[in-house]
C-alpha cells in the first residue's frame, strides 16, 4: 500500500470510526470497516501473522501504513468518542439508530460488488440466513434484557489488576477486538451481557493504563486468531463467507431497529436515515469506480507478455482455479 500522510489520516480516521462503532453495544466494528472497505486487506493483513511459511514478514512491511494508523484510530475512537457516541444514544437514540441503520443498508451493493460475485448460487443462501439469523436472536435477547443502561450501571467495575481478574480482563479484550472483525456483531453487546461492558468502558474513560495493558494482552491474541479463521474462509469459501458476511450486516439492521413513531422523532429519524444511506451509498459508488479502474489499469497488456508474466499468470490461473473448485466443494 503507498504511503503517503494523507493514507495514514483516511485511515486513521476510519479506524476511528471502527473504534466508536466497538463502544456502542449494539453496533459492529467490523460493519463499519467493511463500509469503508478496509475489512479484507485488513483480515489478509492480520491472517498472514501465522502464516507457515513466514509471509508476514513480506507482507506486515506493505501495510504497515493501513495497520498502523487503524490501530491507532481504533483506540482513539474508543478513548474519545465512547460517553459522545453513548450521549446521542441516550439524547436521540431513534435518530442515532436510523443514522447507522442507513449506513449498513446503504453500503450493501458496494459490499455485494466485494464479494466478486455476480450471480447467486443457492448454496449462499445457507451462510446468509444464518448470519441474518443470528443477529436477529441477539435483537430478541436484547430486547429481553430490558434496560441495558440499568445493567450497565449495576455491574461491577475492575480497576485493579489481581492474579484472579487477569483471565476476565484479557477475555474482555479478546472479545473486544475478535467480535470487531465479525460483521454485524456487537463485542460491546457481548460484553455487557457477560457482565463486563462497564469495566471495558470504564478503563478508557479513566485512563487506567495497567488494566488498559492487561486488556490489550488479550485483544491482540483475539484479533490475530479471528482474523487468521476468517482469512482461511474467504480464501477457501470466498462466496459463502462473503454471502455469511452480508447475512450478518442485515441482520444489524434489524437488531439495530428501535421501532418507529409518527411523530416528531420519527421524521427526523427518516430524515437521519436517509443521511446514512446516501453517504453509504455514494461513498461505495466512488469505491466501485476506483475498483474498476484499477483493476483496468493493473491488468497485463499484450505488447508486455514475457515468459516470467506468463508463468504468474499460469500460477493465478491455477489458484483461481483452486479456490473456485473448493467453492464448489
Amino acid at each position: 500500500m503507498k504511503s503517503t500522510p494523507m493514507t495514514w489520516l483516511i485511515n486513521g480516521l476510519k479506524g476511528m470510526f471502527i473504534g466508536m462503532a466497538n463502544a456502542i453495544p449494539g453496533v459492529s466494528g467490523g460493519t463499519i470497516a467493511v463500509i469503508t472497505g478496509i475489512y479484507e486487506p485488513l483480515i489478509e493483513a492480520l491472517g498472514s501473522v501465522f502464516s507457515k511459511d513466514a509471509k508476514w514478514r513480506k507482507t506486515i512491511p506493505g501495510v504497515l501504513p493501513l495497520l498502523i494508523p487503524v490501530v491507532i484510530g481504533v483506540f482513539t475512537g474508543i478513548t474519545l468518542f465512547a460517553n459522545v457516541i453513548d450521549l446521542l444514544f441516550l439524547s436521540i437514540p431513534m435518530q442515532t439508530q436510523f443514522l447507522f441503520i442507513g449506513l449498513i443498508l446503504g453500503s450493501l451493493p458496494f459490499i455485494i460488488k466485494q464479494s466478486g460475485k455476480t450471480s447467486f448460487r443457492w448454496s449462499y443462501a445457507i451462510p446468509l440466513i444464518l448470519g441474518a439469523g443470528l443477529l436477529i436472536w441477539m435483537a430478541l435477547r436484547a430486547e429481553a434484557m430490558g434496560d441495558r443502561s440499568a445493567l450497565i450501571s449495576a455491574q461491577q467495575v475492575i480497576r485493579q489488576i489481581t492474579p484472579a481478574n487477569i483471565i476476565l480482563i484479557m477475555i474482555v479484550g479478546a472479545i473486544a477486538t475478535g467480535t470487531m472483525v465479525i460483521p454485524g456483531v456487537s463485542g460491546s453487546f457481548l460484553l455487557v451481557v457477560i457482565g463486563m461492558y462497564a469495566t471495558f468502558k470504564t478503563m478508557f474513560v479513566e485512563g487506567n493504563l495497567p488494566v488498559i495493558g492487561v486488556f490489550m494482552v488479550g485483544a491482540i491474541a483475539g484479533l490475530l486468531l479471528v482474523s487468521k479463521l476468517i482469512a482461511v474462509l474467504l480464501e477457501k469459501f470466498h462466496g459463502h463467507t462473503y454471502f455469511g458476511i452480508i447475512g450478518l450486516v442485515l441482520g444489524s439492521a434489524a437488531f439495530l431497529w428501535p421501532g418507529f413513531t409518527f411523530d416528531t422523532d420519527g421524521y427526523t429519524s427518516l430524515l437521519a436515515f436517509g443521511i446514512g444511506f446516501a453517504a453509504a451509498f455514494f461513498l461505495g459508488t466512488d469505491k466501485k469506480e476506483k475498483l474498476k479502474t484499477s483493476a483496468t489499469d493493473s491488468s497485463p497488456k499484450s505488447s508486455d507478455a514475457s515468459p516470467e508474466n506468463s508463468d504468474t499468470d499460469s500460477q493465478a490461473s491455477k489458484g483461481s482455479r483452486t479456490t473456485q473448485k473448493n467453492e464448489e466443494e
